[in-house]
Order: C-alpha cells, then sequence, then structure tokens
C-alpha cells in the first residue's frame, strides 16, 4: 500500500500538521527565550551586577558557539534515539533549567559556564528539532510546513518580550529569568509528550506526499528526496563540502547585512528612529519570507526557490547602497528580511531536497553549524571592514560579488545531487 493511500486511510486532519505545531511553539518559545529575548536581560543585569555590557553579551555569543559545536552530536542522538520523545524532553529540561539557572549568576564567569552547558539543550529543543521532524512527516509541502515552525521565532519573540519586561521591571532580572525559563518547562515539555511521533509510520501512515514516478521527476521541477545519503557517505563528497561553505557564506552575508542595518542607517544620516524602524521592517520582512521561501519551493521547485532568494539579497544589497532614499531604504530592509529566510527555511529544504531523509538527522545537525556560526561572523566581518575603511560599502559590495556567485554554486549543486538522488533511487 502507498504512503499516500496510508494517509488517506486516516480520517481528519493529517497528524503532519500537529508535528508541525510543536516544531513552531519550540521555536516561539525555546529559540525566541534564549536567542532574541535575552538581549532584555542587558540593563537590568549590567546595572545591578556593575558589569560592563560587552562582557554580558559575550554570553550571547558562547550560547551560540556552545550550540554550533554541539549541533552535529545533537543531531545524531536525536536522529538515532529509540525514544525520540525522552530525548526531546532531556534537550528542553536543559535549556529550561539552563537559561533559568542565569538567576544564580553574579559574575561574568558564571554567565559563560551556564552558557555553555545551554547550548545543546538550545539546538536540541528548537530549530534542529523541528527540521528532523518536519523532514520526516513532510514530502509535498514540506517548504510550507519549515516556513510555518521557522516563522514561530520571530511571533514568540513579539510575544514573549512585553511579558519578560513587565516580569523584570515588576520584580528584578533574576524573576525574568526564573519567569523565561519556567515558560520553556511549562509549555514545551507537556506539548513533547502529546505530539512528538519520528515518522508517520509509527502512526501507520505515508509522509504527506503527491503520487509522482521517476519519469515525472525528470521532466517536472520537483525537489523529492528519492532517496539519501549517510553523513559518512557525504564527508567524503568535495561536493558537500562545497553546499557547507556556500551556505556558510550566504549566513555571513545575511548576518552581515541584518544586523548593521541600524548602524549603516545612522552613517547615512539616517534618524536613529527610523534606523530602529528599518530593524522591525527587516524582522517583519524575515516573517513573511519563511512564509513565501517555504510555498515558492513547493510550488516551483529548489531551483527557482534558489534563485528568487539570492536575486532578492542582491537587490537588497544593491539597495544599501543607494539606502540615503528614504524609498530605497525601506524597500531594502524588506527585501534583506525575505531573502535571509534562506539562511532558516532554505537551509533545510535545501539539506533535504540535496541530500534525502535517509540520514536527516545528521546531516542537518552538522550542516545547522553554519547558520549558527555564520550569523554570529558576519557582524564581526561587517563591522571590521567598516573599522579599516570607514564604511559599510566595501562590505557591501563583497557580498554582491559573493551573493552571486553562491547562488551559482547552489544552482549547480542541486543538479549534481538531483541527479544523484535519481540514481540511488533507480538502484
Amino acid at each position: 500500500m502507498s504512503a499516500r493511500r496510508l494517509s488517506k486511510n486516516k480520517p481528519g486532519i493529517f497528524f503532519g500538521w500537529w508535528i508541525v505545531v510543536l516544531g513552531f511553539m519550540l521555536m516561539a518559545v525555546s529559540f525566541s527565550i534564549i536567542m532574541s529575548c535575552h538581549s532584555l536581560f542587558i540593563l537590568p543585569v549590567t546595572k545591578a551586577l556593575g558589569m560592563e555590557r560587552g562582557e554580558f553579551t559575550l554570553t550571547f555569543t558562547l550560547v551560540g558557539l556552545s550550540a554550533a559545536a554541539s549541533s552535529a552530536s545533537v543531531g545524531r542522538i536525536l536522529s538515532r534515539s529509540r525514544h525520540l520523545k525522552r530525548s526531546l524532553t532531556l534537550f528542553v529540561l536543559l535549556a529550561g533549567l539552563g537559561f533559568a539557572a542565569f538567576s544564580f549568576a553574579r559574575s561574568p564567569w558564571h554567565f559563560y559556564l551556564i552558557a555553555l552547558l545551554l547550548g545543546p539543550g538550545f539546538v536540541g529543543s528548537s530549530n534542529l528539532a523541528g527540521s528532523l521532524l518536519v523532514n520526516h512527516w513532510f514530502i509535498d509541502r514540506r517548504g510550507f510546513a519549515l516556513g510555518i515552525v521557522a516563522a514561530g521565532s520571530g511571533i514568540g519573540t513579539a510575544l514573549f518580550s512585553p511579558m519578560i519586561t513587565k516580569v523584570i521591571s515588576s520584580n528584578n532580572w533574576q524573576a525574568g529569568y526564573w519567569f523565561s525559563g519556567g515558560m520553556i518547562l511549562a509549555i514545551c515539555l507537556p506539548l513533547v509528550w502529546l505530539l512528538t511521533v519520528r515518522s508517520p509510520e509509527e502512526k501507520g501512515l505515508g509522509p504527506l506526499k503527491k503520487q509522482s514516478n521517476l519519469s515525472e521527476l525528470q521532466t517536472q521541477n520537483v525537489s523529492e528526496p528519492l532517496a539519501g545519503f549517510l553523513l559518512s557517505e557525504l564527508k567524503a563528497m568535495p561536493t558537500f563540502w562545497m553546499y557547507f561553505v556556500t551556505m556558510f557564506l550566504i549566513c555571513v552575508m545575511v548576518g552581515g547585512a541584518q544586523l548593521t542595518i541600524v548602524a549603516y542607517f545612522m552613517e547615512l544620516d539616517h534618524s536613529p528612529e527610523f534606523s530602529a524602524l528599518m530593524f522591525s521592517v527587516q524582522a517583519l520582512g524575515m516573517l513573511v519570507g519563511k512564509l513565501s521561501l517555504g510555498a515558492i519551493f513547493d510550488r516551483f521547485g529548489a531551483k527557482r526557490g534558489i534563485t528568487i532568494a539570492i536575486l532578492a539579497f542582491v537587490i537588497a544589497i544593491a539597495g544599501y547602497l543607494n539606502a540615503a532614499s528614504v524609498p530605497v531604504a525601506v524597500a531594502s530592509s524588506v527585501l534583506v528580511g525575505m531573502a535571509a529566510s534562506i539562511t532558516t527555511v532554505g537551509n533545510a529544504y535545501l539539506t533535504g531536497s540535496f541530500f534525502g531523509s535517509k540520514d536527516f538527522g545528521n546531516v542537518y545537525g552538522l550542516v545547522n553549524v553554519t547558520m549558527i556560526t555564520g550569523a554570529t561572523t558576519g557582524p564581526l566581518v561587517t563591522n571590521l571592514i567598516f573599522d579599516r575603511t570607514g564604511s559599510y560599502g566595501l562590505a557591501w559590495m563583497i557580498f554582491l560579488f559573493l551573493a552571486a556567485l553562491c547562488g551559482l554554486s547552489l544552482l549547480w549543486l542541486q543538479s549534481v545531487f538531483f541527479k544523484r538522488l535519481l540514481k540511488a533511487a533507480r538502484s
């Protein structure tokens, strides 16, 4: 019996959409609180403990580095665990209790130690877990499902920021950490136990997919992972490392363009208020981009999705070079936010599309390193260029060249791995 027929025998909502709900909530709660809302503690903590802001914000960097260093191992655990629900519970506990543990910190090294311990819990209870589950449950509409999951981070940040700020202002920064960690545990733990199912087969279903065959796939632009490669096989392929480097460079460019937008626009003599507004506009563009890019991948396939995302980024960076004009500044802010979704939705989708589902947890655990390290490296690169030249202009010109090069690289790699997956499917 085909996977499609298995799905049809079960009435009601396809259970995979509940998996999407789980992934969305993990991003909305664990990812948003640890990665985005942590910035709300900068002033309260530094004022109360007499720390320099640079000392405290190093905590954020260490969480990211710890997450990147442990991402491959966490992916391996989630991929191979016989009891996925228990493994996810462990990572949620690490995330919630780890974030709450910041309330006991009284010196910089306390924050740094906790940050290093928090990294595995963070990555295992947010984007890596959601992407792994969606990849198992969806073939058709996978891009759209990944887009919904990724959109959780922006919505969660908008919802939790005022709540955490209220707790801190009404009590103290320690209470803010306890509240935040408590929210991770109170919301994510029940959802993990209620909704976690590794694969459709465990419920007598098949993944959501269209009926198709190999001959149709040769004539249509469909990016179904017909077969897959083990991580050990991919590590021996230079083309895999070419993909790794390409995605890292894209993440560097996106991180550099996004996180220096306020400083750059102020350098162009835009007001601080307008520059901050453009940061918010960019975040809105990213939310739209996460949903639309996933749908584009589903509707038009990997090649057109890559082309559209890279073209949007190139136009945005060209706009940066002419952003003294208010309309151009607004348009480029929207576009760079939308194009940034290639580092989240695109990275997860293309990993499954290029390398298949056979060993997705291990493969994406390694590929996920590019998103974390690239996002933190980007602002460093752009600001180093500014320090040396007194302008961000050279950074944007370098990004234009690299973006075009990376786009061509992804298009070539898509063709290479699509042929390899077809060959593996026939054998």
